[in-house]
């Protein structure tokens, strides 16, 4: 299964564009959380996604891209496909 970080930088916009958003991320089976080694789920920083699924880098890019478009604000997206993460987060409570 493969693994993706994706970072979405929105511009020229505003709270509810962000909300909009994550909403449309999660429809696309994004998640903002990522599970750690001890089992616990962290939040991602800010407007970054975790996607884990039979999916390449491309596809994931185009689905960021159809959900950043909803917000109808330019946005930069960066798609990274990751065999392995190490992170220190917060946990997610």
């Amino acid at each position: 299964m493969a693994m993706f970080i994706t970072r979405i930088e929105l511009h020229s916009t505003s709270e509810a564009d962000y909300t909009r958003l994550h909403s449309e991320m999660a429809n696309r089976g994004f998640s903002r959380s990522i599970q750690g080694a001890d089992a616990n789920w962290y939040r991602l920083p800010a407007a970054e996604y975790w996607y884990e699924g039979n999916a390449t880098t491309e596809s994931i890019f185009k689905l960021a891209e159809s959900a950043a478009d909803m917000t109808g604000s330019n946005s930069w997206i960066v798609v990274s496909a990751t065999s392995g993460c190490r992170f220190r987060l917060a946990e997610d409570r």
